[in-house]
């Protein structure tokens, strides 16, 4: 049995105003992800105990107590310095982000658990890393839910040989996932946990310019492209990626699907001309080599930035549920 995991839709209210969630989210209506599954599953959030596996308990600690920081992450400005973090920002930002971080954790046990389709909206933190918050992104979740699968294995196999967690995480967020990429890194993931990315160099984060080391060295796949690019040349892009994937890694035992539509034609960010049907086309293509080789696959389909970015996330999950009977 396959599972959707809720995401967050309430508006996020400050005294200095209220950052808006996407209206569909807000009000559950046709365009919205969570239109199509009558009964998701609402994770549990994570633990900040949970996060040290991730993130120092220094790094954390700010997150919880610096509110120009923590607002500095999702773009809100007018803070003052040395502002502290409120009851009402725990509420509204922190809180919402541990349950998202929850869903990617549970949802990931599910996938490898059952052999399937898993759908967690929203998630795929890809710009954050074990001590850098950036771009929205808070915490470094995909990693973590590999991390802690793996260790809940290897529990059971004490005393056995050393069991290998082999997962490939597939990005085609229009922007590079320089967070993982780090945290690949510095949690000493490079030797099972692979990348394909996917994303336009033209644009944030410019490629090379890490404080700490070329975020680049550790993407095994890097497939980028320039603005302007379309439908043929972007899934040939693809296609080659997934070719390589069989020749250059070693075994996969389960998929990581991070399938934001900003690189949709219109995006203001994305700066691409690919079109709603190489969007649909590029999601099934993922998500056929996949099954096609039993392996458990966790899809993370976010917004892009564009006005029709919700219905069309909406509708490429809708497709792919009519296909495999994800719920």
């Amino acid at each position: 049995m396959s599972f959707v995991l809720s995401h967050p839709d309430n508006d996020v209210k400050l005294p200095e105003g209220v950052w808006k969630q996407f209206e569909c989210c807000r009000t559950r209506n046709k365009e919205c992800l969570l239109s199509l599954c009558s009964d998701p599953t609402d994770p549990d959030p994570v633990t900040w105990e949970t996060l040290e596996r991730i993130h120092p308990k220094e790094h954390l600690a700010r997150l919880r107590s610096d509110r120009k920081m923590l607002f500095g992450i999702f773009e809100i400005g007018g803070i003052k310095k040395n502002a502290r973090v409120t009851e009402e920002d725990e509420k509204h930002i922190l809180e919402p982000s541990l349950r998202s971080v929850g869903g990617i954790v549970l949802g990931t046990r599910l996938a490898y658990n059952d052999k399937s389709i898993v759908i967690v909206p929203n998630t795929g933190h890809h710009h954050a890393s074990p001590t850098i918050a950036d771009g929205s992104c808070l915490f470094s979740d995909v990693p973590l839910a590999w991390l802690l699968l793996r260790d809940e294995i290897r529990r059971n196999f004490v005393g056995q040989k050393p069991f290998v967690l082999n997962a490939l995480y597939i990005d085609v967020d229009v922007h590079h996932a320089n967070g993982f990429a780090r945290t690949k890194k510095e949690c000493g993931m490079d030797s099972h946990f692979f990348m394909v990315d996917l994303f336009n160099e033209d644009i944030w984060p410019f490629t090379g310019e890490s404080s700490l080391f070329d975020s680049m060295d550790h993407v095994n796949i890097a497939m980028p492209f320039h603005s302007g690019i379309g439908n043929k040349a972007y899934l040939s892009l693809l296609g080659n990626a997934l070719k390589r994937v069989e020749t250059e890694l070693p075994r996969i035992d389960m998929v990581f699907y991070m399938c934001s539509n900003d690189a949709m034609m219109g995006d203001p960010l994305g700066k691409t001309n690919v079109t709603e049907r190489a969007i649909y086309q590029r999601d099934r293509m993922v998500v056929e080599w996949a099954r096609s080789r039993d392996l458990p696959i966790v899809i993370m389909p976010s917004r892009g930035y564009g006005p029709s970015s919700c219905r069309v996330s909406r509708e490429s999950m809708a497709r792919l549920n009519d296909e495999y009977k994800i719920f």
